[in-house]
């Protein structure tokens, strides 16, 4: 089947738009295999169950499937639960792409986070270790972040999965290559953001730990050239913090 750029995705025999999507980590993969015609694929067994016995699909019910990495199809649901792919299109990933760098908060409160983080749009979500942050997730918790990524993209309809670095320290993240830093910092003099977004591809958004950036973490970020986003008077929680200061950022970039 080949990939189709520009042709619109969600569009079955029937002409009805898709009302549910499926993740499919291969489907790239199985759209490029140029002697199938109508492929049907199998889903994982929690989605074929969700789909089939959840939600009553019927065959021929339109699904649309992604992989989270930019390939988006249309199809229809199988009789015995797979899909029928029809179409497949590939989608330009976000610019800028922002990335989230968050001292993550206690218990499912992080979890919470990387939810909001997809919706929200983030490209990445970097754990950060912070002088006074106390959380730095264990490697077995990656595959829950991977699972809410995925059920937070199916649910908001992004093509690109969220994805979640390993636990990095405050100075090793302000010598990745982003064309803009902004870090969240109360009571700071308002930073012009929004021209500097203009010709961003790459910007990162640092949100502290509940104890707040130490005086030293603070100068290094100015000397790193962050600009200061301000988000009121009010003490925020961290998750409250990084859901404001993305929904600003992403609000500004496309203003």
């Amino acid at each position: 089947m080949n990939e189709t750029p520009d042709r619109p995705t969600g569009r079955t025999s029937n002409d009805r738009p898709p009302r549910y999507r499926v993740w499919l980590r291969d489907l790239s993969e199985i759209a490029g295999r140029e002697e199938l015609s109508d492929p049907e694929v199998d889903l994982d067994g929690g989605q074929a169950h969700h789909l089939r016995d959840v939600l009553r699909l019927r065959e021929g019910d339109p699904v649309e499937v992604f992989d989270g990495a930019g390939c988006v199809g249309a199809g229809r649901m199988a009789g015995r639960g797979g899909v029928v792919l029809e179409s497949v299109r590939r989608v330009a990933a976000p610019v800028p792409a922002i990335d989230l760098a968050v001292a993550l908060p206690k218990g499912p409160r992080g979890d919470d986070l990387v939810a909001v983080a997809s919706q929200l749009g983030a490209a990445r979500l970097i754990p950060l270790r912070t002088q006074r942050s106390t959380v730095h997730p264990r490697p077995t918790r990656y595959a829950r972040f991977e699972k809410i990524a995925v059920e937070s993209a199916r649910q908001c309809g992004r093509a690109y999965l969220l994805k979640v670095s390993p636990t990095t320290p405050f100075e090793d993240v302000l010598r990745e290559g982003h064309d803009l830093r902004v870090m969240t910092a109360p009571n700071a003099a308002r930073d012009e953001i929004a021209s500097r977004l203009q010709s961003a591809r790459r910007v990162l958004v640092l949100v502290g730990p509940e104890g707040g950036w130490t005086d030293d973490e603070v100068d290094l970020a100015g000397r790193a050239g962050c600009a200061a986003l301000c988000l009121g008077a009010n003490v925020l929680r961290i998750e409250t913090a990084a859901a404001a200061a993305l929904a600003v950022v992403a609000y500004l970039a496309t203003a």
